[in-house]
């Protein structure tokens, strides 16, 4: 493949992978979307039959009402957050593919003097920040997260008041559930991105200390 080719080739790679990360956005979007509505209508569903008692949950407990509900919805929820650890994967993945063909068209020396539009292409990529303790941007993973982490820790606390009648016992079981479940979020999506996105991670290093 001669170099007019082999550019046209680039180019139109480099279009398509741009559209494929636009669609990846927006199918994790609303995946977020729908769990966060669906959660918000259970909830407001739930209100409403706390407050109506028994004649919405005759024969059944709130606390157990509240437990299962915040099961089914915390299922939902983990399996929407890996989706979207999935999708930012993947989006990152068309984003490296991206900086290595631009840098097949801007030289180093062309970056450093258009610093504000290529700046960045020569220096290497920091991890997405997934630390346990960390002040978020407000991302759809981390407001997924938080609303699992509210759940994990309804689920336990729900149960143990249903079964102690301890409210000091079920704040703490609530707070101790909600802390487990935002860490262990964290934590699985940190190894797995980091897991998947090693070798791309370690290709764009190299690229970007090459002074070839």
């Amino acid at each position: 493949m001669d170099d007019s080719r082999w550019s046209d080739f680039l180019l139109k790679e480099y279009e398509r992978r741009s559209q494929w990360m636009l669609k990846d956005e927006e199918l994790g979007e609303k995946r977020a979307s729908f769990f966060l509505t669906l959660a918000g209508v259970t909830g407001a569903a739930f209100t409403f039959g706390f407050e109506k008692g028994r004649q919405i949950y005759p024969g059944w407990r709130n606390s157990l009402a509240a437990a299962g509900l915040s099961c089914a919805l915390l299922a939902l929820g983990l399996i929407t957050v890996r989706r979207l650890i999935l999708r930012n994967v993947v989006t990152d993945r068309h984003f490296f593919a991206l900086r290595d063909i631009a840098r097949r068209f801007v030289t180093r020396e062309q970056a450093r003097s258009m610093s504000n539009a290529f700046g960045e292409l020569y220096k290497p990529l920091p991890e997405r920040s997934l630390r346990v303790v960390t002040v978020g941007k407000g991302g759809w993973f981390e407001i997924v997260a938080l609303v699992n982490a509210l759940l994990g820790g309804l689920l336990p606390g729900a149960l143990s008041f249903w079964a102690f009648g301890s409210p000091v016992v079920s704040l703490l079981v609530i707070l101790a559930g909600a802390a487990a479940t935002w860490s262990l979020q964290r934590i699985y999506g940190a190894r797995l991105m980091r897991r998947a996105l090693y070798y791309a991670r370690e290709h764009d290093s190299r690229e970007c200390g090459n002074t070839d």
